[in-house]
């Protein structure tokens, strides 16, 4: 039985035309949705963040991303402060975590993907945050970062700073967890 069309129910008899076309889709980049380039991984020396380092080597080759090893070293508090109220981080200990930086990169890495090594001085988010934005990295990824577990408590951890204030994406890995790859 048909139903009579009326002037209030004409919408019932109108049906949307299928559509010929079909959404074209973006390619994909070697197989991934993702597009990492450039991946950030601030160290602070620990145990914890060099495994950080050694999970993140192959997921970086995954992708074919170069990967940005970053060290920040903190201003240290001084009985003689300069103009601005603190006093900076010496020379020597710059050079020194630069070496040790750079002798990371090129063992830990060695080869297998191409790798940077930068040391900065300030507070570490704001750092990490600003390198990865003046870098345009893809991708932070960020173990525990300097932090006691007493310090996280009272502070709140560098790592919790830069997933809130990065303008890209942050992958925050625990102290006993990998990448998978």
């Amino acid at each position: 039985m048909k139903s009579k069309v009326t002037p209030g129910n004409e919408h019932l008899r109108r049906r949307a035309k299928p559509s010929s076309r079909i959404p074209e889709v973006a390619p994909r980049s070697q197989g991934s949705l993702l597009d990492l380039k450039r991946i950030l991984v601030p160290l602070d020396f620990s145990p914890t963040s060099l495994r950080t380092l050694r999970s993140v080597i192959p997921f970086a080759r995954r992708f074919g991303a170069d990967l940005f090893l970053l060290h920040v070293v903190e201003r240290a508090e001084s009985a003689s402060l300069s103009g601005s109220g603190r006093a900076l981080a010496s020379d020597g200990q710059v050079q020194s975590v630069s070496e040790q930086l750079l002798t990371i990169c090129q063992t830990e890495v060695a080869g297998l993907v191409p790798c940077e090594a930068q040391v900065r001085i300030g507070r570490p988010f704001l750092e990490i945050v600003a390198f990865a934005r003046l870098h345009d990295i893809d991708l932070i990824i960020i173990g525990p970062y300097g932090e006691s577990h007493l310090g996280q408590a009272l502070l709140g951890s560098t790592a919790e700073k830069v997933v809130r204030h990065a303008s890209c994406p942050v992958l925050a890995l625990h102290e006993r967890e990998q990448l998978l790859v």
